[in-house]
């Protein structure tokens, strides 16, 4: 089995998103994701990480998250740690999409339709989401 992992840190600044996308982008490609899967995948760790800076830390600049991005395989595992507030316990339970008009609420119906499983935790003082999504 051929293993490869990579650690991403980053501020919670949301103009640190577009470096993060491209990260995320490029070890999609490596992983040999296609455009639909890099499209996806990167675009699920943006949303995951958007939430972590508008909602566990409020907006506030400053704090630190962490990508940890592991390739087997068979599959993209992605853990994403933050030292926010904690999750609301039904985040995995939201799968359906709010109406068109809505302002919000698109974020976990994608991630949870974008990978093959969601998992999150709160380990001491830190929100952990564990993802992973098969190789095509």
């Amino acid at each position: 089995m051929t293993t490869s992992a990579t650690t991403l840190t980053l501020e919670s600044d949301l103009r640190k998103l577009a470096d993060l996308q491209c990260s995320v982008d490029a070890l999609c490609r490596d992983a040999g994701c296609d455009d639909s899967g890099t499209f996806q995948l990167t675009l699920v760790v943006i949303e995951a990480v958007t939430n972590c800076i508008k909602h566990g830390y409020r907006g506030e600049p400053g704090h630190l998250i962490t990508i940890d991005w592991n390739r087997t395989d068979d599959c993209i595992e992605i853990e994403i740690r933050d030292r926010g507030i904690p999750l609301p316990a039904d985040v995995l339970s939201r799968t359906t999409m709010p109406p068109p008009e809505a302002e919000g609420g698109r974020g976990w119906p994608m991630i949870l339709a974008w990978t093959d499983s969601a998992r999150i935790a709160r380990i001491g003082d830190e929100n952990v989401l564990n993802l992973t999504r098969r190789c095509q």
